[in-house]
């Protein structure tokens, strides 16, 4: 039976514990493969309620700990590689790349020093990870296209050269149905006869929170029972960009003559997510165009399908192809008029809408299940590694990546704190003072 180590830097989920993306995405993906009959390790900074058929280990510290060998695998997050990663002695090495951070974090604070710190550690994370990973994971055609750019941008593979084949995996994030959760609570509450639209996105920059809102108010002229839900607008740990646009949209919605029909929740629970999807009649999640769209998988999204939940959602995404092709989810045309329309669809007819959760549900079962998500995975580590090393079938010699002098000694101090830890640092500069390499 194959082993296999998953690595998490962000918290597993456990009761009352608010768990990013990042926590949630290794836990239940180290679920699939124990399903699958892969003997499973998860390795996290803080462990979470029992995982059934997973061992569960804790590690501390912020930066990536030393791997425990005799593993055929090991599935690590970008932040594991780069200054200090020891590659394990055995086993495949599995950069999972499935989020498309570069492209997120480009919109956020960019004028800012602390933005272009975040940034500049981003693109050496991801670099660090395409040098040294065997297979990469990520989630649909396009992202697949833009790591293929980057990996010939780097002297992985040559250009023009061959797609590597599985060595590059479609693994996107999966749906799970949400456990029963107790209703939530809004001040005032809900009425009972509520047409709920879910915002279920936040008000990060890259969410096009403003047009959701105009679209709800002319639904909400029309349709006297229409309520907007909007769950997590502020996300823990915000950048100032997404505080400074979360400001704006709670001023919009108070002076908004639909602002008595507006209420906001705040971030919930991994395991009591249900609870705002179970509220609702339609989800919405609505974005703003460019690479970050269209190469995201948007968990609030696969959230929805998970819980049977009719969404509307931007068409250019290739997970918004797959729900709209699966008739779990209605097209918006980046106008209010298209949003509008979409919603009024989903209220205004009981049947189109009972259609379309059930294509949800049936979408949450199949292509978008966990084990249909990781099987491609599971396949690949019976394989093993390549007697060559990774991105078959012949990939070229890689560089070594050149560290480009910008800024102050201070912020390349600060870079490189963040980047190696306070250990991590030390050790660097000590390597330096003997005339080490950097």
């Amino acid at each position: 039976m194959p082993r296999v180590l998953v690595l998490s830097f962000a918290p597993l989920p456990a009761a009352g514990r608010l768990t990013p993306g990042s926590g949630t995405r290794p836990y239940e993906m180290a679920r699939a493969l124990a399903r699958a009959g892969l003997e499973v390790t998860l390795l996290a900074r803080e462990t979470g309620d029992p995982v059934p058929g997973v061992e569960v280990r804790a590690f501390e510290g912020e930066s990536a700990p030393p791997l425990p060998g005799g593993f055929d695998a090991y599935v690590l997050p970008p932040g594991s590689f780069g200054s200090g990663f020891t590659r394990p002695a055995d086993g495949l090495v599995v950069a999972d790349l499935y989020d498309p951070f570069l492209f997120s974090y480009a919109l956020r604070d960019a004028a800012t020093p602390e933005g272009r710190i975040e940034f500049e550690s981003r693109i050496h994370a991801m670099a660090s990870a395409l040098l040294a990973a065997d297979v990469a994971l990520h989630a649909g055609t396009h992202a697949r296209h833009a790591l293929l750019g980057m990996l010939a941008l780097i002297g992985r593979i040559a250009p023009g050269h061959a797609d590597p084949g599985d060595d590059l995996l479609d693994v996107p994030f999966g749906a799970a149905a949400p456990p029963p959760a107790p209703p939530i609570v809004t001040d005032p509450p809900l009425p009972p006869d509520a047409e709920v639209v879910l915002w279920p996105s936040g008000t990060y920059v890259y969410f096009d929170a403003e047009r959701a809102l105009a679209a709800f108010e002319r639904v909400a002229a029309k349709r006297p029972a229409a309520h907007l839900l909007v769950a997590g607008a502020l996300g823990p740990s915000p950048s100032a960009a997404d505080r400074a646009n979360y400001e704006r949209f709670r001023a919009a919605a108070a002076a908004s003559d639909a602002a008595a029909r507006i209420r906001f929740v705040g971030w919930l629970p991994y395991h009591a997510r249900g609870a705002v999807y179970a509220a609702a009649r339609v989800a919405m999640v609505l974005t703003r165009p460019g690479p970050e769209d269209e190469l995201s998988w948007r968990n609030r999204v696969i959230d929805a399908v998970g819980a049977g939940l009719p969404v509307v959602v931007d068409g250019e995404s290739d997970l918004s192809r797959i729900v709209l092709d699966a008739g779990a989810g209605v097209r918006a045309d980046r106008t209010v008029d298209g949003a509008a329309s979409a919603l009024e669809r989903v209220l205004g007819d009981a049947g189109a809408r009972s259609h379309l959760a059930a294509g949800a549900l049936q979408l949450a079962k199949g292509a978008l299940s966990w084990d249909a998500c990781v099987a491609p995975l599971v396949a690949r580590i019976a394989r093993g590694r390549r007697a060559e090393g990774g991105l078959a079938p012949s990939p070229v010699a890689a560089v070594r990546l050149a560290r480009r002098r910008w800024g102050s000694a201070l912020h390349r101090a600060e870079v490189s704190l963040r980047l190696r830890g306070p250990a991590g640092f030390l050790a660097h500069g000590l390597r330096r003072a003997r005339g080490g390499r950097t």
